[in-house]
C-alpha cells in the first residue's frame, strides 16, 4: 500500500506544510538567517504606457453612481414580471417589496 501524502490535517498540531513558496535565505550553525539575494522573488512587470486603464478610480464615479438610482420595488413592477403569474402572487411581490424598501429607508431588520 502506497504511503499518504502528509498534509495539514494528517499532521500534529504544530505540522504546516506551506505552499511551496521557498525559502529566500539559509539558517547559519548559529541559528541566524542569512538572506541570499539570487534567491529573491523577482516579478516580471510588463510595460504598462500605452495601456487606456489606470490603477485608481476616477473621482467622480459617485456624480456618476447617483445619477442611476433604483429601488427594491423596480424589481417587481407588474411590467416587468411575466404575464402568466398568478395576479395574488404579484401583489404579495410588490408588497414585500414595499416591506422591505422601507425597512432599509428605515434602517430596522
Amino acid at each position: 500500500m502506497p504511503a499518504r501524502v502528509l498534509n495539514p490535517k494528517l499532521g500534529n498540531k504544530n505540522f504546516y506544510k506551506g505552499r511551496g513558496s521557498g525559502a529566500m535565505g539559509r539558517w547559519t550553525p548559529k541559528g541566524n538567517y542569512v538572506l541570499e539575494p539570487f534567491r529573491f522573488r523577482q516579478y516580471m512587470i510588463p510595460d504598462l504606457s500605452g495601456c487606456q486603464f489606470t490603477p485608481y478610480v476616477n473621482p467622480n464615479i459617485s456624480k456618476a453612481a447617483s445619477s442611476f438610482t433604483h429601488s427594491v420595488r423596480d424589481y417587481f413592477k407588474t411590467d416587468a414580471l411575466p404575464a402568466d403569474l398568478p395576479l395574488s402572487l404579484v401583489r404579495n411581490m410588490q408588497r414585500a417589496a414595499r416591506d422591505v424598501s422601507k425597512s432599509l429607508i428605515n434602517g430596522s431588520k
